[in-house]
């Protein structure tokens, strides 16, 4: 995996050229798509699962005002749902719907 401002490893700039060099196919009568190509195209699409890092504490005494945890309990935001601490970040995706340990949707 490439982070910012750093280069992208030969198999990954290789994957590239191959996979543009295959979405190029069929753009003329001379060179036609196969049917694995196609299959391949419809069957994978792309995707990306964020993941959330909140932890939601009790707050900090010295700082005046409520606390996130402190209004999410006074509004019962999250009644009946585990969501102290690093909770959420556990059982929320950022990706389709909230999720639990196991991964099923939730109701």
């Amino acid at each position: 995996m490439a982070l910012i401002g750093n280069a992208f490893e030969d198999y990954v700039k290789n994957q590239i050229k191959i996979r543009q060099k295959a979405l190029g196919q069929g753009l003329s009568s001379s060179d036609p798509r196969t049917l694995d190509t196609l299959k391949a195209f419809n069957a994978n699409a792309p995707w990306i699962r964020l993941a959330s890092a909140v932890s939601i504490t009790g707050g900090n005494e010295n700082i005046s005002g409520l606390s996130v945890q402190e209004i999410v309990e006074q509004k019962g935001i999250f009644d009946g749902f585990d969501w102290k601490g690093d909770a959420l970040s556990k059982n929320f995706v950022l990706m389709g719907a909230p999720t639990n340990n196991s991964g099923a949707n939730r109701p």
